[in-house]
């Protein structure tokens, strides 16, 4: 089965199964994607969870109004977990060089750039 094909309302596609269809959309989307600009699938991937395209609520003293799927993510997973002995790593952020010791931003602002 290489083709797309539908089973039992879930999709087959390139050796993933019981893919729903916003999965498959993503799946297609990045292959094309991929294919066109002449790069690996999941540099693709990271390229576009690193992109600001969830709104987040506008708070005193933030500079945007967009978060992306990896800062999302990142946050969630790693929590408030700091590096060791306070290592600071630099990020950029609206331009600017940071430093911080919080993991979950160290790797939100990175995948980016990553891929």
């Amino acid at each position: 089965m290489d083709t797309t094909e539908t089973l039992n309302g879930t999709y087959f596609y390139h050796g993933h199964d019981n893919v729903t269809k916003e999965e498959l959309f993503w799946l297609i989307f990045l292959e094309s994607f991929s294919n066109r600009a002449g790069i690996e699938i999941e540099t693709a991937a990271t390229i576009f969870v690193g992109k600001p395209i969830i709104p987040k609520r506008k708070v005193l003293g933030s500079k945007g109004d967009r978060t992306s799927i990896a800062s999302k993510m990142s946050r969630r997973i790693f929590k408030d977990a700091k590096l060791p002995n306070n290592l600071k790593i630099p990020t950029i952020a609206y331009g600017q060089v940071r430093n911080t010791n919080q993991i979950a931003t160290i790797v939100g602002r990175w995948v980016p750039y990553l891929g």
